[in-house]
């Protein structure tokens, strides 16, 4: 590690931060901080245990709890009998906290703002699917289709299928970013499905649109997919805010 890192940990002071945060906590926030200040680059050493005793004043148990955190959310990577190096970077730490996201929100502003997220990727990921359409993600595609047709009757496999055929063009589209962001929402969609399916009309209305979408991608016609993907999740939205619409009228007595 150069010697211009060394001496940013040397002065970096903690106050204290009494009951309200573990010290362990404070440090590894520190530590990341410089990793990422300093742009230092994967593989790069950390200073030991004992120097980053000294240079934050605390104990070694203070010091290993804050790196296993840092190992944890993939910041650091420790090598036994060598030492704390900075891992190299992943989307891991991105997945994980839209997993998180996806398992814990289901109000309905999540709703909306995952059907904004959604036709703005989706609809781009269809488009660039249907340049050259993958075997593997058009077969995956059919299958996830028929499912949604046998399960007119099972609104939770109904949903199952409707989230594996979104999630087939999301694999064939093979694009890292994307699919970090999208699959770990996957959760988030199929509660959302299961909130909007009201009735056998709308889930034959989701079968045609799904079925518009495989069409234009089978046909290798990017733009009409694009379309047939936002045509598909418009509604979606607008079938949404209609539910929501009729749920906020005064019922009759």
């Amino acid at each position: 590690m150069s010697q211009h890192v060394r001496h940013e940990f040397r002065r970096t002071h903690l106050p204290n931060v009494g009951r309200s945060e573990k010290l362990s906590a404070r440090v590894s926030r520190e530590i990341e901080n410089v990793i990422i200040s300093d742009g230092l680059r994967p593989a790069t050493r950390l200073p030991t245990e004992s120097e980053l005793c000294q240079s934050f004043g605390v104990s070694r148990t203070v010091v290993r709890e804050a790196l296993q955190h840092l190992a944890a959310r993939g910041i650091v990577k420790s090598v036994a009998g060598s030492g704390s190096y900075v891992a190299a970077s992943s989307l891991a730490d991105l997945e994980r906290c839209l997993t998180m996201l996806s398992r814990l929100s289901a109000d309905q502003k999540a709703f909306l703002e995952l059907l904004d997220l959604r036709l703005l990727v989706e609809t781009e990921l269809a488009g660039r699917v249907a340049v050259a359409p993958p075997v593997a993600c058009v077969a995956q595609m059919r299958q996830a289709l028929a499912k949604m047709r046998a399960s007119l009757d099972d609104h939770e496999a109904f949903a199952s299928g409707d989230t594996a055929f979104h999630r087939a063009i999301i694999d064939g589209a093979d694009h890292a970013l994307f699919g970090a962001i999208l699959k770990p929402l996957s959760p988030l969609a199929h509660r959302y499905g299961l909130e909007t399916y009201d009735s056998k009309s709308t889930l034959e209305g989701a079968i045609r649109e799904h079925r518009a979408i495989l069409s234009r991608v089978t046909a290798a016609d990017p733009a009409g997919a694009r379309q047939a993907m936002s045509d598909h999740l418009t509604s979606s939205r607008r079938h949404y805010l209609l539910l929501l619409e009729r749920d906020q009228r005064p019922r009759r007595r």
